[in-house]
């Protein structure tokens, strides 16, 4: 009696297990659904980078391209862009944007570009200031007419600004030119092949520092338009920046009048019959002008004015000086 009773325990036991099995099994094929549910949501929400890449690059990376999701219209992503596991854990953070403050960042970009074109201008006067008063300390010894002094002098300003300008808008066309060829270069090869802008942003961007799931992320963003990903390949990747090509007619425009003011300011004491004091009153005035234009450097770049003026003045006479000694050099060594 006792081991029948036993088998019949068992036996109930065993029905009851067999009995829950069916409702095990189901709750986990239910518990599954709801993951890959969970799943497709991420990556619905998670978007992908458009664009496929070509058949033998798969072949290259079907280890990473196995893992990659698709996006919506179905593309395939590069293997290097497939998103890590942390992508769906992470999300950007959302970023508060002052009022008016779109405004002051523009305002400000304008103001440094201007600072930055203002180059040409300190150029401009420092070389024609410079040129012309060697020019005059030169002629000054040959004869002591006055007014062929000061006719050499101007004479000298306007055929030199005119080969400054004439230089400097040659040279900015160039650059521009070489810009803009290559800014269609990169628009035809994005075209054709736009995972190569996305990996190589992508790279970039996780060189400077940043991880790759957020790095992965901005691609993916800026990937929704294309002139916005390119434009930011060409900045970041190729350091081809719009804002920085120059305007050649304005350049040149620039230097011309920079540098006829320059030369035109030791020829004024000529000009005035000061007599003999006029060649020192030229370097006089030429010393004052350079310390004058150092100081302007100084407000532009935000430095102390007093050092900023000494500092670019020593500069521009040290190199004249060292202009004069080399002439006297070779004019004692030929008699």
């Amino acid at each position: 009696m006792g081991r029948g009773a036993r088998r019949r325990r068992v036996s109930a036991a065993q029905r009851q297990e067999r009995r829950r099995l069916p409702r095990l099994r189901r709750a986990e094929r239910r518990r599954a659904a709801g993951l890959a549910r969970d799943g497709r949501r991420v990556v619905r929400r998670d978007r992908r980078l458009p664009g496929g890449e070509p058949d033998e690059r798969r072949a290259e990376r079907r280890g990473d391209a196995a893992r990659a999701a698709r996006p919506r219209h179905g593309t395939p992503l590069p293997g290097r862009l497939a998103a890590r596991a942390a992508d769906a854990r992470s999300r950007p953070a959302v970023l508060s944007v002052a009022s008016g403050s779109t405004a002051v960042l523009g305002a400000k970009k304008e103001a440094l570009q201007r600072r930055i074109r203002a180059r040409e201008l300190v150029f401009g006067i420092q070389d024609g200031l410079l040129s012309t008063v060697g020019l005059l300390s030169g002629v000054s010894v040959a004869t002591q007419d006055r007014t062929v002094i000061a006719i050499t002098g101007v004479a000298a300003g306007v055929t030199g600004g005119l080969s400054m300008a004439t230089g400097s808008y040659l040279a900015a066309r160039t650059e521009r030119e070489i810009f803009e060829r290559e800014f269609r270069d990169q628009e035809r090869l994005a075209a054709s092949e736009p995972y190569l802008a996305q990996e190589a942003l992508l790279e970039s961007l996780t060189a400077d520092g940043l991880d790759r799931p957020s790095a992965y992320r901005v691609v993916s963003t800026l990937s929704r338009r294309e002139d916005i990903l390119l434009r930011t390949v060409q900045e970041k990747v190729l350091g081809l920046s719009a804002v920085d090509l120059s305007q050649p007619l304005k350049a040149g425009v620039v230097m011309f009048a920079s540098f006829v003011i320059g030369a035109l300011i030791p020829v004024v004491p000529f000009l005035v019959g000061l007599g003999r004091g006029a060649l020192p009153a030229s370097w006089g005035l030429s010393v004052a002008t350079l310390l004058g234009v150092g100081v302007f450097k100084g407000v532009l770049t935000r430095q102390p004015l007093i050092r900023s003026g000494v500092e670019f003045a020593a500069i521009a006479l040290g190199s004249a000086v060292v202009g004069w000694g080399i002439g006297r050099a070779i004019g004692g060594a030929t008699g």
